[in-house]
């Protein structure tokens, strides 16, 4: 008895106990977040509550349910959450041999919302909002932890994307006279096309094609006008207004400059012309790919794939917080078809810890194709790849981009041709843990 209080006692006093928390209730601050009424929230937050002050710095960071968007009052409140508060609990030790029981008081520690922690339930609620169910199962705990946030997710997503899309006053288009101050008006443009705006947008890049001319700096305002003159069925407007745009255009425009010609000569019913861009513009991926891979000395492994070859790119780069692309996988020797690979590593609670997904990106669709519980070697890539290639139903969940524009415009640029515009600045290499 001694020794089990013992236990009990040394584990009180390091925090060495392991409690394994239900999923849905380690949550709980998120939720909060997303249901609470704020004014409770701030009440809550304001008397010390920490998972309260963790919900009102999410609402705070990003601007939502009414609470006014402040970075700098939304760090502070997660510092508050994650602040380390130590309690004092009584311990009751049984007698021995007949002998009366005493109290043994011992120091708990509780982190309350750590950083890491924090951290996890930010991606936990972009999984949530943004629809990622094969990541959020993982990054929220379980599947039943994620469906169980869906339901107050729905109303979120909205406000994030009005939020995100906030900026100053419109810019009236007659307002700017020269071609060298458009940089405003095409952030107007961006941002009323963000809010589907699209007449406010055709206003402001018709401007600046007007100032500009067949200039760089009209280029983007070019893509711009051409996918809303497709939206609204005028595919020989939007090949017109791509004619000065290099193919394929520069970073940052990129593979989806390309993808928008593409569609402008499929809508003009000249699909042999389409083909024939479509080659070109894998063969520029591929061939980027290669470049940047054999600059940096990555290592590129071909393999073959039924008729065509399969081209393996090492390819380290953070894609969204705690997801780390790992590898490219391009098909080579297939004209006018555009689909790439990605092998990811989605981490959890700032490690590098996690599954390895295997992702197929079309224009129309991601699908995930495998989940690996360790990495994979090429060989086990590739058999996979050819039981997906044979059977295309053959996957283990599919996500398509909800508001797809009417035009049918590559919804996947970066994915389905990358290395054009999508290969900027690497912000963190990925690092096997040892």
């Amino acid at each position: 008895m001694k020794k089990f209080a013992a236990v009990i006692l040394g584990c009180m006093m390091t925090a060495g106990c392991v409690t394994v928390v239900d999923p849905v209730t380690r949550n709980l601050p998120l939720k909060m977040a997303m249901t609470e009424p704020v004014d409770a929230l701030e009440t809550r937050a304001a008397t010390g509550d920490r998972q309260a002050q963790y919900a009102v710095s999410f609402l705070a960071a990003h601007g939502l349910r009414g609470v006014t968007r402040d970075p700098i009052r939304a760090e502070g409140l997660r510092a508050q959450a994650g602040q380390m508060k130590t309690t004092t609990q009584p311990i009751y030790v049984p007698g021995v041999n007949g002998g009366p029981g005493s109290l043994i008081y011992a120091q708990h520690a509780d982190p309350g919302v750590s950083d890491t922690e924090a951290r996890r339930l930010d991606l936990c609620a972009f999984t949530v909002i943004l629809g990622q169910p094969a990541m959020g199962g993982q990054v929220c705990g379980s599947p039943a932890a994620y469906i169980d946030l869906l339901p107050s997710a729905v109303a979120l997503r909205a406000q994030m994307a009005e939020s995100a899309q906030a900026g100053p006053p419109p810019v009236d288009p007659q307002s700017i006279s020269e071609c060298a101050a458009v940089e405003s008006l095409w952030s107007d443009a961006a941002r009323r096309m963000g809010r589907n705006d699209r007449v406010g947008a055709a206003l402001a890049a018709d401007r600046i094609i007007a100032l500009c001319g067949q200039d760089e700096r009209a280029w983007h305002a070019r893509v711009m006008r051409a996918t809303l003159a497709l939206a609204d069925g005028d595919g020989g407007l939007a090949l017109a207004l791509m004619e000065p745009v290099p193919s394929p255009p520069p970073y940052p425009i990129g593979a989806y400059g390309e993808l928008v010609r593409i569609a402008a000569l499929n809508a003009l019913s000249r699909p042999d012309e389409a083909a024939m861009a479509r080659t070109a513009l894998a063969a520029a991926s591929l061939a980027a790919l290669k470049t940047k891979a054999n600059f940096e000395t990555r290592n590129i492994e071909t393999r073959p794939l039924d008729t065509a070859t399969l081209v393996i790119i090492d390819r380290p780069r953070q894609s969204f917080p705690n997801i780390y692309s790992l590898k490219t996988l391009v098909i080579d020797g297939e004209p006018a078809r555009l689909e790439a690979y990605q092998l990811t590593r989605h981490g959890t609670a700032g490690s590098l810890e996690g599954s390895w997904f295997l992702d197929a990106f079309n224009c129309a669709e991601r699908a995930t194709i495998e989940i690996f519980e360790h990495e994979p070697t090429n060989d086990q890539i590739t058999a996979r790849l050819k039981v997906y290639r044979a059977n295309r139903a053959n996957a283990i969940s599919r996500t398509v981009i909800n508001g797809a524009t009417a035009s049918a415009v590559c919804q996947w640029p970066a994915q389905v041709a990358p290395g054009l515009g999508d290969d900027g600045e690497i912000r963190l290499e990925y690092r096997p843990v040892l």
